[in-house]
């Protein structure tokens, strides 16, 4: 497991199934921040379908997150991609890039504004009344979840302070499978981050057991245990090839 990688993957404002299989990913890299496991092994790990692990793949590629490479076993037989995680690609923050947006937005106002030949002097008074824009008004309809949606890094902070023995990644998944396949209008609601809490909160045993607490000696012999794993692939390839 690639410590850099894992944060890495944490860091990017990206959401829904992309994220969780983009840190699936990461978690299994070598130092190289490379790996090669199966989309049913994603699958797995990620709680979603095949057929989702395989479209996320497919979009962080496109987004330069990833590259992927053919594998073949020694007789020629196609195996799993081999996944190489782009760390130096870092995406821009949501609110930069609407800032940018909005910059860009008013330059662009602005040229038009000074090139219109009808434009008036500072002193001149205006022709209209500047229109007021309506205030938004306030959702009270509610909405659907959608299948991207994932939880902010303010929201995965809370799980880990106020429900720590629960699997906030894991329950994401079956949160929005439940929702996303739930029908008529208990599956429509105002504040999805609110329902998110409320779902987890239920997930958290009324009593708390005695967990096991993750020391450092864990978190060692897991990493020694997936290098011993990737180490003994790579040596049953060798021999397969010299076979």
């Amino acid at each position: 497991m690639s410590y850099k990688a894992t944060n890495w993957a944490y860091d990017l404002p990206i959401t829904g199934s992309k994220k969780s299989v983009l840190i699936a990913l990461a978690d299994m890299a070598d130092e190289q921040a490379s790996c090669f496991p199966g989309h049913e092994r994603i699958a797995a790990m990620t709680g979603r379908s095949k057929s989702t692990v395989e479209r996320a793949v497919k979009d962080l590629e496109a987004m330069g997150l990833l590259t992927r490479s053919k594998r073949h076993d020694a007789r020629g037989w196609r195996t799993s991609d081999r996944y190489q995680l782009c760390l130096n690609v870092n995406l821009p923050s949501r609110q930069n890039a609407e800032s940018a947006k909005s910059l860009v937005g008013n330059v662009q106002s602005l040229t038009v504004n000074l090139l219109s030949p009808t434009r008036h002097h500072d002193d001149a008074e205006p022709l209209e009344e500047p229109s007021v824009e309506p205030s938004e008004k306030k959702n009270t309809k509610g909405s659907r979840i959608s299948p991207e949606w994932w939880p902010s890094e303010a929201l995965l902070e809370w799980a880990a302070k106020e429900i720590p023995l629960i699997d906030a990644l894991g329950e994401t998944a079956n949160f929005v499978d439940w929702w996303v396949s739930a029908a008529g209008a208990k599956a429509v609601k105002l504040d999805w981050d609110r329902t998110w809490k409320v779902w987890m909160r239920k997930q958290q045993p009324s009593k708390r057991p005695q967990a096991k607490t993750t020391t450092v000696a864990d978190i060692a012999a897991h990493k020694a245990k997936v290098m011993a794993e990737s180490e003994a692939r790579h040596l049953a390839e060798t021999e397969a090839r010299n076979a």
